[in-house]
């Protein structure tokens, strides 16, 4: 898919900047079947510029792409895996877990 080729090149420019880590979040959460929550909005809107805001905006309408490709998502996830975001990733939705609140 294109946009997942745009956003691994981006990811690849920003190297180890909190944008890289935020546009792999984003791009594993798109790709992934189990419906992983991606980065918090707030997040996204303090460390993205609008380039990369609109990156995301694509990711979160994968599935409207006219090359949308299930086997390009799988590829994207295993890209992210051998690029070290994995653990990034895990890190971030274990802290997201622990920080719900029950409001009720």
């Amino acid at each position: 898919m294109k946009l997942l080729d745009i956003v691994k090149t981006k990811i690849v420019k920003l190297h180890t900047c909190s944008a890289a880590y935020l546009l792999a979040h984003a791009a594993w959460s798109a790709c992934d079947h189990r419906e992983l929550p991606g980065p918090s909005a707030l997040e996204m809107s303090a460390t993205l510029d609008a380039g990369n805001l609109e990156l995301v905006n694509y990711l979160q309408r994968i599935t409207t792409m006219d090359d949308y490709s299930n086997p390009d998502q799988a590829e994207m996830l295993r890209w992210l895996d051998q690029a070290g975001y994995t653990s990034y990733v895990a890190k971030q939705l274990k802290t997201t877990r622990k920080k719900l609140v029950d409001w009720e």
